[in-house]
This record gives C-alpha cells, sequence and structure tokens, in this order.
C-alpha cells in the first residue's frame, strides 16, 4: 500500500529504512522527469514504471558495494 508523505514522496507500508529511502527519492525523481516529457506517471501502463527505474538502477550499481576481489574471482586473463 502507499501512502503519499507531506511532501509529496510516496511511501510503502512495511518497507525497510534501509534503501527505501533511497529508492522512494529515485522513484520520485522518475515521476518528475516523466511529468516534465509530458506523460502522466499515475496513468495505466506508466502507474509502476518509476519502481521499476528505481529497482534497475539497484541492480545495475550493486557492484559499488561488493568486494571487486570476489566479484572478479580470479577471472583475470594475463
Amino acid at each position: 500500500m502507499n501512502r503519499t508523505q507531506a511532501n509529496g514522496s510516496r511511501a510503502r507500508a512495511g518497507e525497510e529504512k534501509n534503501g527505501a529511502a533511497g529508492r522512494i527519492k529515485v522513484e520520485d525523481a522518475v515521476r518528475v522527469i516523466l511529468r516534465h516529457i509530458g506523460e502522466d506517471p499515475d496513468r495505466e501502463g506508466l502507474e509502476r514504471t518509476p519502481m521499476r527505474v528505481a529497482k534497475a538502477y539497484e541492480f545495475l550499481t550493486s557492484g559499488y558495494a561488493k568486494d571487486p576481489k570476489e566479484a572478479i574471482n580470479g577471472a583475470l586473463f594475463s
């Protein structure tokens, strides 16, 4: 369930504090971008887009939190 906060951002019931605040900020930024290009972020077909974009960025940047040696796992070739 979503709830709109006083600052206009949306919080989800039961979300953890770690990472949730950052995800909500990304979702809000995506809504701003959608409005800026003339779209309605609440219309059917776009209503879940901010969440999908936030999850995509979390996945794409997840390696930054990992140990490089663990990520490479000896896969260096000469």
